[in-house]
Parts: structure tokens; sequence; C-alpha cells
């Protein structure tokens, strides 16, 4: 690698503030703002719900970058995997809480 420091990352899906309606958190924090004005029926419209997915905040992922590139870390392939079951069992807990949550503003 040309005696150069190299550090790879692999982000997950990251959301934030200036995320177009494309995304799904933001889909379903317009469509709520939508339903709150009177301006769609009080129906949230989603993809699939079984899929697992990461998100990250925006604001986590560009400061995780800085931080890999003025420390660097080496991890090994078990830590990498416990990492990864962790933030797994993470986002699964955030992601069906927030629906929880979801489900009670609609319903009242």
């Amino acid at each position: 690698s040309y005696n150069m420091d190299i550090v790879r990352t692999r982000a997950f899906n990251h959301e934030g503030s200036r995320r177009n309606v494309h995304g799904a958190i933001a889909s379903f924090a317009y469509q709520i703002a939508c339903i709150e004005a009177g301006l769609q029926e009080p129906v949230i419209k989603v993809g699939n719900l079984s899929a697992t997915r990461n998100f990250t905040d925006i604001r986590d992922t560009v400061r995780a970058y800085y931080l890999a590139m003025e420390k660097g870390i080496n991890m090994s392939q078990d830590e990498y995997k416990k990492l990864q079951e962790n933030l797994k069992i993470y986002a699964n807990d955030f992601y069906k809480s927030s629906l929880e949550n979801l489900r009670g503003l609609i319903n009242g």
C-alpha cells in the first residue's frame, strides 16, 4: 500500500436532519407531520417491516470516521463480529421501540 496508513470502515444506513423523504425514518416523520396537519389520512405507508436494518445518526458516522482516521483501530475478526452483533441488537431494540411509539401516536 505504498507505505500508507490505511483505515477501512463500513458504514451502516445513516440518517440526519437533512435527509430527504425517500429514506425510511424521514418518510415516517414526514407522513406523521402530514397526518397531524390534516394533509394525509391517518395511515403510514411503509415497506418491509420484517427486514433488519441498522441506522446511525450522520453526526455519529462522521465522528466515527474522524476518530478512525485520527486514532486508527485494529480489530480482530472476533472483535468485529461481537461489535456487529451488539449493534444489531441495539438497532433492533431501537427500531421496535420506535414502531411502538409511532403506533401510539397514530392510535392516540
